[in-house]
């Protein structure tokens, strides 16, 4: 049994094949069983040449897809990133309007402290 031992299924039928026309003698001449050979040869060079270019492309479109969510994954933090930058500045612009306040404030109120200060004092 081929196939136990690792052979394709496909490789072992052809092998069988070959083996059954020697034994029944249809092969008579060792070119004949030469060309056999070199025919499941090519039969398996051709499936595994058709694997790799199916590999190659399967490989290919991977990485173009992977490209493409790279691609829109940056364009995605790009546009988060903007979007805090434009809060962080309003906060920081309404906190600066909030201690501006507050310092007018304290300084209405140490002008008020002054002047009842000044006037319990006389």
């Amino acid at each position: 049994d081929l196939e136990s031992v690792g052979v394709p299924s496909h490789q072992a039928e052809k092998y069988i094949e070959v083996m059954g026309k020697i034994i029944n003698s249809h092969l008579a001449t060792k070119d004949e069983i030469n060309n056999s050979m070199l025919m499941m040869r090519y039969d398996f060079d051709k499936k595994l040449s058709g694997l790799r270019l199916d590999f190659a492309r399967l490989h290919t479109e991977v990485v173009a897809e992977f490209a493409a969510v790279r691609s829109e994954m940056t364009s995605e933090f790009a546009a988060v990133r903007s979007e805090m930058a434009e809060q962080t500045k309003a906060i920081n612009e309404q906190t600066l309007k909030y201690i501006s306040v507050a310092s007018s404030i304290l300084g209405l109120l140490l002008t008020i402290f002054g002047i009842l200060i000044s006037v319990l004092i006389a």
